[in-house]
């Protein structure tokens, strides 16, 4: 799940510890973001914290995709959002 002004990931659910196409995640914010502050957390365990380049609408950031590994499959929704 994305955090507003972020708007989309793909692929938007993590199976198993396998890596998504290309090896990374796209995301996607509704307004331009230069080098954000972006944050993987499932509850309030951090999976991965990072500065994409750039995130914007009608372009795709890349994020890696080391952090499926953590992911508690009964465990809360992952969130991806900004932080300070």
């Amino acid at each position: 799940m994305c955090e507003p002004p972020l708007g989309w990931i793909a692929p938007n659910a993590v199976v198993g510890q396998a890596a998504p196409a290309r090896d990374r995640f796209a995301l996607r914010a509704s307004a331009f973001l230069r080098a954000p502050r972006v944050e993987v957390a499932q509850g309030e365990r951090v999976l991965w914290r990072g500065r994409p380049a750039r995130v914007m609408p009608g372009r795709s950031a890349r994020l890696p995709h080391a952090w499926i590994g953590q992911v508690d499959a009964d465990g809360p929704a992952v969130r991806v959002a900004l932080r300070a």
